[in-house]
């Protein structure tokens, strides 16, 4: 196995923990593994950022286990299961009050998960936060280097005015690699004309999707006005446009997004 896979295993591992002692296991695993100094830095920060996750759990569980033996108590004013519940009074809110914290009044609601930082911003339910920790993305995204490399052949790649660009055949690779399925969502062709004659152009979306449901959406065009497509025949201007939007829609959807080239030649 690289070792970006056995990073990428550990932390899978690490997500999945649900105690400090499981995490100990881990990191004794991490010690014999022989990781690189990077990668060792990004799995170590995993561990720490969900280890934090797990110890602010149990701090929780703790305070709450303290409160109901405390409501057990002989001569405690609490309650137990068998008590009729209390009758409580509420002051009544005066307008001079101060509104409640919620999501919408900007008031803090939860840390955002999987961040080390505690100082950093908090959600308030109007923001998007992320999903995973910054190591396991970090991880996910030295992955799909490490897979382009090794995927790409030199019939892949094509060099236009000193720039590299990836064709067809490599997005595929991509896609198989995943797991993407490609879908064709729109299309149209019309014969148009103007002022230097009829001219066929295209239109086409594509959708590429996860085995998890996630999805990205590739437009593109294609048309004989382009300059290298004068003489291309209506088969070839469908054709180009839909690579052109699934090749997008596949390199969107593992965050590459590059510029295939069947757009630019």
């Amino acid at each position: 196995m690289t070792e970006t896979g056995t990073a990428l295993r550990f932390l899978d591992r690490i997500a999945k923990a649900e105690s400090l002692d499981e995490l100990a296991r881990i990191r004794d695993d991490v010690k014999g593994a022989g990781l690189s100094t990077f990668a060792d830095q990004r799995v170590t920060e995993a561990l720490r950022t969900r280890g934090d996750v797990l110890a602010g759990r149990n701090a929780e569980r703790a305070a709450a286990f303290r409160k109901g033996a405390q409501l057990l108590e002989p001569g405690s004013t609490g309650t137990t299961s068998t008590d009729p519940e209390p009758t409580r009074t509420r002051e009544p809110r005066t307008p001079s009050d101060p509104p409640a914290p919620s999501a919408l009044s900007g008031a803090p609601t939860s840390i955002v998960p999987g961040l080390p930082d505690p100082g950093l911003p908090r959600s308030t339910g109007e923001l998007v936060v992320p999903v995973v920790s910054p190591a396991l993305a970090r991880a996910a995204w030295d992955a799909y280097v490490a897979i382009a490399q090794a995927l790409e052949d030199p019939a892949d790649v094509v060099e236009i005015k000193g720039k590299r660009f990836r064709r067809k055949s490599f997005w595929r690779k991509i896609a198989n690699a995943y797991g993407i399925d490609v879908e064709l969502r729109e299309a149209s062709q019309e014969l148009k004309d103007d002022a230097t004659g009829p001219f066929w152009s295209s239109h086409v979306v594509v959708r590429a999707t996860t085995r998890f449901g996630r999805h990205a959406d590739g437009v593109a065009s294609c048309s004989n006005r382009e300059p290298d497509k004068a003489g291309a025949t209506a088969h070839v201007v469908y054709a180009t446009a839909y690579t052109r939007a699934a090749n997008r829609a596949i390199a969107d959807l593992v965050a590459a997004g590059e510029v295939s080239a069947e757009e630019v030649e």
